[in-house]
């Protein structure tokens, strides 16, 4: 689905939004639950996306516009 340095880098993009800190030198522990933050706030936007896309193609059915 997606591989681990996409992950860690989503994961850092969301944790420095969030946080304004930087993630350096991170232990691997540290790094394994990042790891599955990351993966848990991706399946959920991941999931988030597919319905929202899916509901609004059901809105634009038989609608002129193409959103």
């Amino acid at each position: 689905m997606f591989s681990n340095q996409q992950i860690l880098s989503v994961c850092r993009a969301i944790l420095l939004k969030f946080t304004h800190q930087q993630i350096l030198n991170v232990r691997k522990a540290q790094l394994q639950s990042y790891r599955n933050i990351c993966r848990r706030i991706l399946r959920h936007l991941w999931s988030a996306l597919s319905a929202q896309t899916h509901s609004s193609k059901c809105k634009c059915e038989g609608n002129e516009k193409n959103y």
